[in-house]
């Protein structure tokens, strides 16, 4: 399998839609606002965050075997691209997998270290116990004992009442 991870100005709505109906409830879990919004106005929302982050801010867009299965998107401030949104969908044969893949860690690094000029920390803002968030931190717990990777990341802050953030940087 052969990951590709690009940076992304505009966003293919259709590929977007595809994201979100994967992710099914976890998107609702994941990001607060959305709670008792109808699935067309959460994802209006979500292409809305998109549209403007890729083209004010950040956005990267992960293919797997040819198939869009990640796209992130937030603000860049200081050299700090702020993730705040991510939506992670199914690959060419259904599976959401590719996740849990050493090698898409170190695809996801690789592309980070390209993007220096951009930014030099990754902040990621989650909802506490939530999927989002147990998926970070398991992933930080994977590349920590791996030797492959090499990078500092905070402990959680709290953000408000919703969310924590963590940064991530000196990613090698």
């Amino acid at each position: 399998m052969a990951y590709s991870i690009q940076r992304i100005t505009t966003i293919d709505s259709t590929v977007l839609r595809r994201l979100f109906d994967d992710c099914g409830t976890k998107v609702e879990e994941n990001y607060t606002d959305l709670v008792g919004k109808t699935p067309d106005e959460q994802f209006a929302i979500l292409l809305y965050n998109a549209e403007t982050w890729a083209t004010k801010g950040m956005c990267l867009e992960c293919s797997k075997d040819g198939t869009v299965v990640f796209v992130a998107w937030g603000m860049v401030e200081n050299m700090n691209w702020k993730l705040n949104n991510f939506l992670a969908g199914r690959d060419a044969s259904g599976s959401r997998s590719f996740l849990y893949d050493t090698d898409w860690l170190v695809s996801m690094r690789d592309f980070h270290l390209t993007m220096t000029s951009v930014y030099t920390s990754h902040e990621n803002v989650n909802t506490p116990n939530k999927s989002a968030k147990t998926f970070l931190d398991d992933r930080l717990t994977v590349a920590d004992a791996d030797s492959q990777f090499t990078h500092n990341a905070t402990e959680d802050t709290v953000v408000d009442t919703d969310y924590v953030s963590r940064t991530i940087s000196g990613i090698e």
